[in-house]
């Protein structure tokens, strides 16, 4: 590269994703001529930061702290038990847990993983013969979870056994959340035994 006399200016490598070594090299109204000016461009670097947002790990192939111009890194989530990874954002989107991303700047990429939830819907049987109580009493359980389930009979009915994802006639009753569950709590007419003398 030849400098000409009186220029002013920086010189930078037109070839995207180089950078000179160890700057860019800047002149300031030059008094003459500078021929057989050399400089040496290098690819640049960058760096991948990863921020998992929940409970959940993010590996990178390769897993490198910088990067050259044009690598493509392949980034994998990985939930933890009881959750589940939802989506990408920052410099990357989507909701597949595996992608790639090309280094040709600075990135920031955001996982994000969600706890896994479940619902747990109670009826009795026959309707208005009795209710059932729920402890912890929550519109949905994280996975695991253990709900204590109480039946009560109404005036004149007692409990007698559970249908559903609940078996058995013990009451009360814990019901583990592993999955959406639904129970049923059936009731009967009260019994009595008249005795004349």
């Amino acid at each position: 590269f030849m400098v000409a006399d009186g220029w002013s200016g920086t010189v930078t490598p037109s070839k995207t994703g180089y950078g000179f070594f160890p700057v860019d090299r800047s002149y300031n109204e030059i008094s003459a001529h500078f021929s057989d000016q050399t400089f040496e461009a290098t690819l640049n670097e960058y760096t991948l930061t990863v921020n998992p947002d929940g409970s959940g790990t993010v590996s990178k192939a390769p897993d490198w702290s910088n990067y050259t111009y044009g690598t493509w890194v392949s980034l994998t989530a990985t939930a933890d038990s009881g959750w589940n990874f939802v989506n990408w954002t920052g410099d990357l989107t989507g909701s597949d847990n595996h992608q790639s991303i090309e280094m040709d700047g600075n990135k920031t990429v955001e996982a994000h993983f969600a706890e896994v939830s479940y619902t747990l819907s109670v009826t009795n049987s026959p309707a208005g013969t009795g209710s059932v109580a729920k402890d912890p009493d929550l519109a949905s359980y994280g996975e695991g979870t253990e709900v204590a389930l109480t039946a009560t009979g109404a005036t004149g009915y007692g409990f007698d056994y559970w249908g559903g994802d609940l078996s058995g006639s013990t009451n009360p009753e814990t019901l583990k959340m592993d999955g959406n569950k639904s129970v049923t709590a059936y009731f009967v007419e009260d019994q009595y035994e008249l005795l004349v003398d």
